[in-house]
């Protein structure tokens, strides 16, 4: 797969591409990404696909399913597009993914993955049911392995898609919030697109959420481009050292690669926010991350402090049982005091519940 067209900012940057992300195993691999799945009927040996352009805007060449299956080895899915055939342990891991699925009911699949309404108003909106982010911390795994959606943490780690992936091409009463309960990964990028593409053609305002990969951010921001005034990106950046992000948030993009993927989507005219939350460190930590990404942020900056550290983090691994007791010491009630006075006065700062509770 090329990214040759898509140039970072910083030369110095380190850019996550699909060729140096941490390898796992991959439920469905499409030959390249594009913002529409390239996805027709089964047809003759005579006909062919029609010609489309990838995210990158250089054309796909046409082909038939007998070719496409003879040079690649893959084969055409009615659900899932180009795809190739699972064995074994993955193909395993498919039939429990369907299995869990056949059990529940669409509410219960909808309270981690589908659309809803959250208690500020704004619809949150998802089209996978797991995240290859991998963060230690994450909620929504912890969720979805006490709800059944997968069976341990393990399997969590990768990028499945719900079962149907759902339309949005319909107007939503509030704001909705794209994706939540996972990230904008390359592994389904061109049904990232898709969505993000149906939200804004029904007149929806979107606020992107992301620890952002600089190449999937060009590629969002070509679908974004007519809708400057709909979009709103908000990146988490929770901390600049490498060390803490590589810890926490294992296959995430680092800070660095987040703060010029930043400066890009600023200058390029979108909205911008960061969230800085959980915080990986202490006061002085959230101070850096400020100073590092003020220039870059058209809207606010919210801090908040990492919440439920004993039910989302697996301390039995004594890597991250010191780590939680670093969290503990960095964001006591004195330090986070602290914090809160430091900051409260700043240009564009918020705070999280966990962080403004200490200016009532």
């Amino acid at each position: 797969m090329s990214y040759q067209n898509c140039s970072a900012q910083d030369s110095n940057v380190s850019i996550q591409t699909e060729e140096n992300r941490p390898k796992r195993k991959k439920m469905w691999l499409e030959p390249e990404p594009t913002i529409e799945s390239v996805k027709v009927p089964l047809v003759s040996s005579a006909a062919v696909v029609p010609v489309k352009k990838n995210i990158w805007g250089k054309p796909i060449q046409a082909t038939t399913p007998e070719v496409q299956q003879t040079v690649s080895g893959m084969i055409f899915d009615e659900e899932y597009g180009w795809c190739i055939p699972l064995e074994g342990e993955e193909a395993e891991a498919a039939a429990e993914m369907e299995k869990y699925y056949a059990s529940l009911d669409a509410e219960a699949i909808d309270q981690v993955t589908g659309v809803k309404i959250r208690e500020s108003s704004e619809f949150s909106a998802n089209i996978q049911v797991t995240c290859s982010n991998d963060c230690a911390y994450c909620y929504s795994a912890v969720v979805a392995v006490e709800k059944g959606y997968v069976r341990n943490r393990a399997k969590w780690a990768n990028d499945f898609l719900k079962k149907t992936v759902p339309s949005f091409n319909r107007k939503y009463d509030n704001i909705v919030h794209y994706p939540t309960n996972h990230d904008v990964t390359f592994r389904n990028l061109d049904r990232h697109c898709t969505a993000i593409r149906e939200i804004l053609e029904a007149g929806n305002d979107l606020v992107i959420c992301t620890k952002p990969s600089l190449r999937c951010m060009e590629a969002v921001a070509r679908v974004c481009t007519d809708y400057k005034n709909k979009v709103t990106f908000r990146l988490t950046i929770t901390s600049l050292a490498e060390a803490q992000s590589v810890l926490w948030e294992k296959y995430a993009p680092l800070p660095a690669e987040r703060i010029a993927t930043l400066k890009l989507l600023f200058e390029q005219g979108f909205r911008t926010e960061v969230f800085a939350e959980p915080l990986l460190q202490g006061a002085g930590s959230a101070m850096d991350i400020y100073n590092s990404v003020y220039p870059y942020v058209t809207e606010s900056i919210c801090f908040g402090a990492m919440n439920m550290v004993d039910k989302r983090v697996d301390t039995t691994d004594p890597v991250y049982a010191d780590a939680v007791a670093n969290i503990r010491r960095y964001q006591s009630d004195n330090n986070l005091l602290f914090l809160y006075n430091s900051m409260k006065d700043l240009p564009k700062v918020t705070f999280k519940n966990s962080i403004a509770k200490f200016g009532r």
